[in-house]
């Protein structure tokens, strides 16, 4: 399988080069960089997870490797 090293440099940005900015929370990540998609499922089953839970990073975009 693949790991992490495919995965691209950059998922997540600034509010700069933000998609859609919003107001700065302290601790995060940013939000997501144009042109990418990203959703955290359950390892286990593969479902979509709501905000705040724990789980798997799935990325969809043209930097990323297939």
């Amino acid at each position: 399988g693949y790991g992490m090293t495919e995965a691209g440099p950059v998922l997540s940005m600034c509010l700069g080069f933000a998609k859609q900015p919003f107001p700065t929370k302290s601790g995060s990540c940013g939000t997501v960089v144009r042109n990418a998609e990203l959703k955290i499922v359950s390892p286990e089953t593969g479902v979509s997870l709501p905000r705040n839970q724990p789980g798997e990073i799935c990325i969809r975009g043209s930097q990323i490797m297939k």
